[in-house]
């Protein structure tokens, strides 16, 4: 059974095929990811944040020069809820969110079907898992890449 820490974010049933982790609006964090579903079984909430997400966003910002890191935070909050700005960032921080999957390239994608209109997806950018975008949310709103489980969980 999945362990849920104290937080308005509700484990809801999906139908037969298993679980899924929701934010306040209803969408669902895990992003619909199969493998991020058995994790969240697997483990638990908050032990999912920690690895995937948080740990995740930390191996990207030890790949960055220490002069660029403070820089990256801020750019990352001014274009945290318009994505396909990240591009446009200085440093250029999108393609090691790229190489790190935190980011992925979606443009070609629209072609195949119609992409739903969140917060995490762009044009031609969106967040891998949209709790990657939870996580960098907690992370900006605290000017830090040092934050726990529960903080993103806070953001959601």
């Amino acid at each position: 059974m999945v362990k849920l820490l104290r937080t308005p974010c509700p484990i809801l049933p999906i139908g037969a095929s298993g679980w899924a982790l929701l934010d306040k609006n209803g969408n669902r964090v895990d992003g619909g990811n199969p493998r991020a579903l058995g994790e969240i079984r697997k483990w638990d909430v908050e032990r999912w944040v920690m690895q995937k997400f948080i740990g995740g966003i930390r191996s990207f910002a030890r790949d960055l020069p220490i002069e660029v890191r403070g820089k990256a935070l801020e750019e990352i909050s001014a274009s945290l809820d318009k994505v396909d700005d990240i591009d446009w960032a200085e440093p250029s921080i999108w393609k090691p969110m790229l190489r790190h999957n935190i980011i992925i390239y979606i443009a070609s994608s629209k072609e195949i079907s119609e992409m739903p209109r969140e917060q995490w997806i762009g044009r031609e950018y969106a967040f891998q898992i949209p709790a990657y975008y939870y996580a960098l949310k907690a992370m900006t709103r605290k000017r830090s890449w040092d934050i726990s489980p529960e903080e993103v969980i806070k953001q959601l």
